[in-house]
């Protein structure tokens, strides 16, 4: 599993990341909102960032910052539309309810399931609480997926 993270800071950076493979695009429905890749906009073309991206996308994790509206998103969304990943792709759109950690691991293991063709089974229920056991077990499931998910929490 790859993770993309869109988040509000001053400097704009990229770093390093892993495969991916199916691209849902979002509709205009409430629940696609949250799941989908938004619909893409017609944008300057920053075929320098989708290269950092693609290099990212070979490692563990890639962090995309910037302020609000800098365009993280739509960023990642020309970049997933113009160069169409290897493996799936989870997407989330996170809101002020997945501060609560029973959510938002209920929530990213849904995607995950989704995402991957066999699905991941037997994790411990996140909302028995979020234990060593649970990250253990979620971090031996995502290793197992094949081909790899990349995840996008924006």
């Amino acid at each position: 599993m790859h993770v993309l993270l869109g988040e509000q800071r001053t400097a704009g950076q990229l770093t390093s990341s892993r495969p991916r493979d199916h691209v849902a695009t979002r509709t205009t429905s409430p629940v696609a909102v949250r799941y989908g890749l938004p619909p893409p906009r017609a944008t300057v073309a920053r075929p320098e960032l989708f290269d950092r991206l693609d290099e990212g996308v070979r490692g563990p994790l890639t962090l995309v910052t910037g302020p609000a509206g800098s365009g993280k998103t739509q960023l990642l969304t020309a970049w997933l539309t113009a160069r169409p990943p290897a493996g799936p792709v989870a997407w989330l759109s996170l809101e002020p309810s997945d501060g609560h950690p029973a959510r938002f691991w209920g929530e990213l293991l849904g995607l995950l399931d989704d995402a991957s063709e066999d699905g991941i089974a037997g994790l411990p229920d996140p909302s028995d609480g979020i234990t060593g056991d649970f990250v253990a077990a979620l971090a031996s499931a995502v290793n197992e997926l094949s081909p790899p998910v990349l995840v996008v929490l924006d």
